[in-house]
């Protein structure tokens, strides 16, 4: 029984170091450049290039194609085309063996929605890719094909279309440095100026505290300073070697090279 015990406070304790070591959390926005950029205001049609005689499956391909219109009207980037069956268009998002695939028996049985979806433009090959995702049930227990349409016109929209995205990075803290949890709390909550009140002031308590230095550096990088920012992140890297202040460094030259390919290809 007492092993059982000390068995239970040493995963509890593995716990609370886990939870702990990660930080405080700042999350930031960034901007990702469409990976295959048709330009802006083209237009795109959506083909289902195969009906299938079962009703369940036709159903299936046609919430596939209001998934992909709305994705497209939605990101309001492209042109949509539903009309005459998309000839006009210049580029079409066309969908291949839409068919969904069953599995088990009874109420063991599960259904994934297939398709692959291509992206051409004339007889040219730009995007394709096989989509496999799991289908849950409605309240009469029939397969609900919404979810898994938006899911699959999400992704392909995303490769297609520049967007915003979050990433978090995480701040170490110091019980003996309280200034340094405050600045990175107040940047956290968006409070950005107040939050390089508290890092400098950390770094008057102890000139040394690299956390505060790589605080300054996310609050430039954040105000778009680069250089300034990795500045501070150098600074940091001089006081203690730690690979994220290096990665930091890193992490900017590709926000800056990304941030470049987003505005233009928004501006187009």
């Amino acid at each position: 029984m007492m092993r059982i015990k000390y068995i239970e406070c040493l995963l509890l304790l593995v716990v609370c170091v886990v939870l702990t070591s990660c930080g405080i959390q700042i999350q930031f926005d960034m901007p990702v450049p469409a990976e295959i950029n048709l330009g802006r205001g083209c237009s795109l049609a959506v083909r289902d290039m195969e009906r299938s005689h079962c009703p369940m499956e036709r159903e299936a391909a046609r919430e596939l194609r209001r998934a992909f219109y709305h994705q497209i009207a939605e990101d309001g980037y492209y042109q949509n085309v539903d009309r005459g069956y998309g000839r006009s268009a210049q580029v079409r998002i066309e969908l291949f063996n839409t068919h969904v695939r069953l599995s088990g028996e009874g109420k063991h049985e599960t259904a994934r929605l297939c398709t692959t979806v291509e992206v051409n433009s004339g007889y040219r090959n730009l995007y394709r890719k096989f989509e496999d995702v799991y289908l849950s049930r409605d309240y009469d227990g029939c397969y609900e094909f919404y979810e898994a349409a938006q899911d699959i016109a999400r992704r392909t929209m995303r490769v297609l279309t520049p967007h915003m995205t979050t990433y978090n990075e995480y701040v170490d803290e110091n019980d003996e440095n309280p200034s340094l949890e405050r600045a990175a709390r107040s940047c956290a909550a968006g409070n950005w100026s107040i939050g390089r009140l508290y890092a400098q002031q950390a770094l008057s308590v102890n000139p040394n505290e690299a956390e505060a230095y790589y605080v300054l550096g996310l609050i430039e990088r954040k105000e778009g300073n680069y250089e300034q920012s990795d500045a501070m992140f150098r600074k940091a890297a001089g006081l203690k070697a730690k690979g994220k202040y290096t990665e930091a460094i890193r992490d900017n030259e590709r926000l800056q090279h990304n941030e470049a390919i987003f505005r233009q290809q928004v501006q187009y």
